[in-house]
């Protein structure tokens, strides 16, 4: 059956809403809908409607055991996907999304699929009107070049679509480059708008300190952690620090810049920043100074109780005898003393720290 192509022609600046409503119910009818991303345009498609993937597949004359990526709008909708998402992965998709990476992760089912998050305006618009999952291959018959304009698409695939949406040429003009995370090391499976030198760049470890302000114990933590790492020449690591009570942009304390220097390590270009799931989702290791801010962490984001401890504890710290038992104490308004004892304290424990990870 040949179908009229509808063409929508866009700002890719500033999509119009109505337009993209439009769309979006093409796509929540079942219909196929073409459209920019940064790369090359692409095909959507309802991923749970089997008639419109079924319609894709024949479209593109794709073999059926070969999936399609998946596009999404934000982190949130990985949860809809049902898909494993580690620290490590979750670094990556910070780092690189919105943008032209397609990442290939294991589901719960055990099974392979590529997620992109596309750095476009009218394509980020359509996802986020839309509430289902959208299957994303190029706009194209398998085996001819991705298009790069409407009129490209319009050629290969006029009369057998619902819409095209027209933002002009793409801004980037070649494919995404698709990463395997289900292995370790990584693999890069093509290497399209971003080069693989780039995914080095990429912490193969993250630590995240939280304390209740991130003025004194937690930015300690970090500034002497990092200090540590350096020496030991160690750039593998990413160290953050935060508060659970959510200040940012804050100068660390007088008493923590103090002792510091008598340390050796300069904070004083630190500033504080409020806990938040972003900091907790790609951390390997969260350490709290107290047990509160291990509950507050958990409150957040509690599928990360199994990487949420007290630093103490962690590092099994055999000093008992100080009067805080597994704790860090809190010096803020104490005399200058008590920042020091608090140092040593940190100190002791993120010496054996650093040879455990």
């Amino acid at each position: 059956m040949i179908l009229k192509t509808e063409i929508l022609k866009f700002d890719p600046k500033n999509p119009k809403a109505v337009g993209i409503r439009k769309a979006a119910q093409v796509l929540k009818d079942g219909g196929l809908v073409a459209f920019p991303t940064e790369t090359v345009y692409g095909l959507g498609a309802d991923l749970l409607n089997t008639s419109a993937l079924s319609r894709l597949y024949d479209i593109k004359k794709r073999p059926k055991d070969k999936p399609f990526t998946v596009a999404i709008a934000d982190l949130r909708q990985l949860a809809a996907l049902d898909c494993e998402v580690s620290p490590y992965t979750f670094r990556f998709m910070s780092r690189f999304w919105p943008g032209p990476l397609t990442i290939i992760l294991w589901t719960k089912k055990e099974e392979k699929l590529g997620i992109r998050m596309p750095d476009d305006n009218i394509a980020l618009s359509l996802l986020k009107e839309l509430s289902i999952p959208v299957a994303l291959p190029s706009a194209n018959i398998s085996g001819n070049p991705a298009p790069t304009t409407a009129e490209q698409v319009l050629k290969d695939l006029g009369g057998k679509i619902e819409m095209i949406l027209d933002g002009g040429r793409t801004r980037i003009g070649i494919e995404s480059t698709v990463l395997d995370l289900t292995i370790s090391p990584y693999h890069v499976l093509r290497e399209g708008a971003i080069k693989g030198e780039e995914f080095k760049k990429v912490p193969k470890k993250s630590v995240l300190f939280v304390c209740t302000g991130n003025s004194c114990r937690s930015m300690m933590a970090e500034g002497l952690f990092k200090h540590l790492l350096k020496e030991r020449g160690r750039n593998d690591v990413e160290v953050i620090s935060a508060g659970i009570i959510g200040l940012n942009g804050s100068p660390p304390t007088g008493e923590t810049i103090q002792v510091m220097d008598e340390a050796g390590v300069n904070v004083r270009g630190f500033k504080t920043k409020g806990i938040n799931t972003d900091f907790i989702n790609r951390a390997d290791l969260i350490l709290g100074m107290q047990e509160v801010h291990k509950r507050e962490i958990l409150a957040l984001v509690p599928q990360a109780e199994k990487r949420v401890h007290l630093l103490r504890e962690f590092t099994k710290d055999e000093v008992t005898n100080d009067g805080f038992a597994s704790e860090v104490p809190d010096p803020i308004s104490k005399p200058s003393e008590v920042y020091k004892r608090v140092f040593e304290i940190i100190k002791r424990n993120l010496e054996k720290l650093v040879d455990m990870i």
